[in-house]
C-alpha cells in the first residue's frame, strides 16, 4: 500500500516502540510531502524511516529544503546528499536515493537516522 505521508504507527507496538512510533508520525505530519511512501522501512526506539517512491525525476532535496522552513523546521545540515532538520524536540532526515526516489526519517531530536543510508540500498 503506498501513501502520500509516511506512516509509522503499528498496531500492537509496545512501548517504548509505541511512543517513538508517535513521536516519528508527529514529526511526519508537520511536513509537506510528495510522491508516495511505500510501508516498509525501518521502525524503531530511535526513529521511523520510510521509502519515497517518485513516478518522476524530482529533486527530493530542493522540496524539503523549502517545505520544512515553511512548516517550522530550521534546516541544521544539508550538504547536497543528505538535509536534516529540527523542531520542538523531532528530526528529520531525507537523503535522494540513486534510482530514484528517497528515504525519510524522523525521530527525536538525539537520535540520528544512521540506517538511512542502508534503507535507499535495501528497497
Amino acid at each position: 500500500m503506498l501513501g502520500s505521508t509516511p506512516q509509522c504507527v503499528m498496531e500492537g507496538s509496545a512501548e517504548p516502540m509505541a511512543a517513538a512510533d508517535r513521536e516519528a508520525q508527529r514529526a511526519f505530519d508537520s511536513i509537506s510531502h510528495f510522491g508516495l511512501f511505500n510501508g516498509g522501512g525501518v521502525n524503531g526506539v530511535g526513529g521511523c524511516e520510510r521509502r519515497l517512491v517518485l513516478a518522476e525525476d524530482i529533486d527530493v532535496l530542493q522540496h524539503y529544503r523549502a517545505a520544512l522552513p515553511a512548516a517550522g523546521w530550521e534546516v541544521v545540515e544539508d550538504d547536497g546528499r543528505h538535509l536534516r532538520a529540527q523542531r520542538d524536540g523531532l528530526a528529520f532526515e531525507v537523503m535522494p536515493c540513486s534510482g530514484g526516489g528517497g528515504v525519510v526519517w524522523a525521530g527525536s531530536a538525539n537520535g540520528s537516522a544512521n540506517e538511512i543510508r542502508m534503507g535507499c540500498d535495501q528497497h
